[in-house]
């Protein structure tokens, strides 16, 4: 079964956390990932640019569309980061969760499963070998 791990962290998480942690947390990420990798478990990651470089599409009545910077939802956390992964069930995919290093700085781990709408669309694609 495939899940998205989605990573939330509190919007000032940039302010608190110095270079030197979020290395150490970045270096930890790839490890997990190379570890997990082997194991046939791990579809690939990305970390996410700021909120503050995103651009929203809104679709409105009448077939018009709104563009605004920025997902200004009201939260104090946002998506940072996710991982794909490809495991046997939800247990499965709790324990890869707990294993997250974003936790040391206070993420919140959102697992959904995935619904893929085109049955041609797999997580099968093969990934470089340098993650």
């Amino acid at each position: 079964m495939h899940y998205a791990l989605l990573i939330y962290l509190p919007e000032d998480v940039e302010k608190r956390v110095t270079p030197a942690q979020d290395q150490a947390v970045m270096e930890k990420c790839v490890a997990l990932a190379q570890e997990t990798r082997k194991a046939g478990t791990y579809k690939g990651s990305a970390r996410l640019e700021p909120t503050r470089t995103a651009v929203c599409v809104r679709n409105r009545e009448g077939g018009r569309q709104m563009i605004t910077d920025g997902p200004f939802a009201e939260t104090k956390e946002h998506m940072v980061g996710f991982y794909l992964i490809d495991v046997a069930d939800l247990d499965a995919a709790k324990a890869y969760a707990q294993k997250l290093p974003t936790a040391e700085l206070g993420a919140t781990i959102e697992i959904r499963p995935i619904l893929w709408q085109d049955p041609a669309m797999t997580l099968s694609t093969p990934l470089p070998p340098e993650l």
